[in-house]
């Protein structure tokens, strides 16, 4: 048990939650590893000088989220687990953090996938879903709503997954789009683009046309452009964490 490394909270505030961050911090640095067993609730409300609801609370909290498992029978307590089930809408920030994820790894594979997943658009897609894909093109290009426009640009890219007509590119590209559209609802500032508008202009153009060999290019091009403007949010995401590290904030 880590009985030692568990500390008491100084801070005012939201006491389960500062339990939660508190608890966070010794997974993510490592004292705290996969399959460790947390002190029990009596000894964790001494050490944290909390009362035992907040910390059943935050237990609870934290094993929603993926980070801890309650294990029953002769060896039952709380573990950590092996953080492979931690969700990723809800935690983004703390997978990055930990490196479990990260924007190179969506460049890779988004790279690969989505020029072959545009060119069989190109191929498969029927009248009516593309005359639906410039209808988003078109509401997205008019909106001047933030959050909206992450919500169309996604959409953009989702009724082109269903126009490549593969069900298993279709189940790939859902985690990859969720992942991308949290990543940019959590970091990009309200003025920030991460492409250009035209982009998703062109490549509808040449979908239209079904011109394979050119949305292929543009698709190329247009990803790359957005992937490397969100390595360029992460990297000052974490440099802002590092100096807020640094300061003791």
């Amino acid at each position: 048990m880590m009985t030692n490394k568990i500390k008491s909270l100084a801070r005012p505030g939201n006491l389960y939650t500062e339990v939660i961050s508190s608890l966070k911090k010794l997974i993510f640095s490592g004292k705290l590893k996969p399959g460790e067993s947390l002190p029990n609730e009596n000894l964790l409300s001494s050490q944290m000088g909390v009362s035992r609801p907040v910390i059943r609370e935050a237990l609870r909290v934290l094993q929603m989220q993926g980070f801890l498992e309650i294990r029953r029978g002769s060896r039952g307590g709380t573990y950590v687990t092996d953080l492979k089930t931690i969700s990723l809408s809800d935690n983004l920030e703390d997978l990055i953090l930990m490196g479990k994820i990260s924007i190179k790894d969506l460049t890779q594979v988004r790279l690969f996938m989505e020029p072959e997943i545009f060119r069989l658009a190109a191929v498969n897609g029927t009248k009516g879903q593309i005359e639906m894909l410039g209808q988003i093109l078109s509401e997205t290009q008019s909106t001047r709503n933030h959050h909206r426009r992450i919500e169309l640009n996604v959409e953009f890219h989702q009724e082109i997954v269903e126009m490549a007509n593969n069900p298993l590119y279709t189940r790939f590209m859902e985690t990859i789009l969720d992942f991308t559209r949290n990543f940019i609802k959590t970091f990009k500032p309200s003025d920030r683009r991460i492409h250009d508008d035209q982009d998703h202009a062109a490549i509808y153009a040449a979908i239209k046309e079904k011109d394979e060999k050119k949305v292929v290019e543009l698709t190329r091009s247009h990803v790359n452009h957005v992937c490397t403007a969100m390595l360029m949010l992460e990297k000052e995401w974490l440099s802002t964490l590092a100096v807020k590290e640094a300061v003791g904030e």
